[in-house]
């Protein structure tokens, strides 16, 4: 998983950028059912809305936030919208278009295809639009591509890493629930970009 995540390094530093909208990509969400009496997102989602927010704050609030493949969650939840991401950044002071939500269900080349179809719309003048990149570092490389590929020049701002320090150590030696999980998840990823590739989405 190391080999994916430091592929693109988090930003030094945000002055100076100019970016159309900062793009954060969805990760799952469980919706309310049995014993859960509400949806939650999954783990990598909160990390990548919480640094989208953070982002967006660290620009003053020039650069909207597009929050792209959400699954909204069941209409009998009292969220705004339908959507959990909508309803943090009401609470953290992201108002009316300046967080964009798109719901449109798919993977990462869809999400992509439907921001460029926002951006477009918004700044119909742009040749080539520019974006921060929110998302997992695990998963920014093939994201990354994708977006390129379809004519956007992006900035990445990584989150969620899931790789731990380096060295070795006896405990590493140990199976462990959460090695499990993180090799599962790199093992997914390398088959994705595979598959990305041998399609032309990359």
């Amino acid at each position: 998983v190391s080999a994916l995540e430091k592929q693109y390094p988090s930003l030094s530093s945000s002055s100076g950028l100019t970016p159309e909208a900062i793009v954060v990509l969805a990760g799952n969400a469980a919706k309310s059912d049995g014993l859960r009496p509400r949806s939650e997102m999954n783990e990598a989602s909160w990390r990548r809305l919480w640094r989208g927010i953070q982002l967006y704050h660290e620009l003053n609030g020039r650069v909207p936030v597009v929050f792209s493949g959400e699954d909204p969650v069941p209409s009998h939840e009292s969220v705004v919208g339908n959507s959990l991401a909508l309803e943090l950044a009401r609470q953290s002071g992201i108002t009316g278009e300046r967080f964009l939500v798109d719901q449109t269900p798919g993977n990462t080349y869809t999400s992509a295809l439907e921001v460029k179809k926002i951006l477009d719309r918004r700044f119909p003048s742009s040749v080539r639009h520019k974006i921060i990149l929110v998302t997992s570092a695990w998963h920014m490389p093939r994201s990354v591509g994708v977006f390129r590929k379809l004519g956007m020049d992006v900035t990445s701002e990584p989150c969620d890493y899931r790789s731990g320090p380096g060295g070795l150590s006896i405990s590493m030696l140990m199976p462990s629930y959460e090695a499990l999980v993180t090799s599962s998840l790199a093992i997914r990823e390398w088959l994705g970009i595979v598959f990305y590739r041998l399609n032309g989405y990359l």
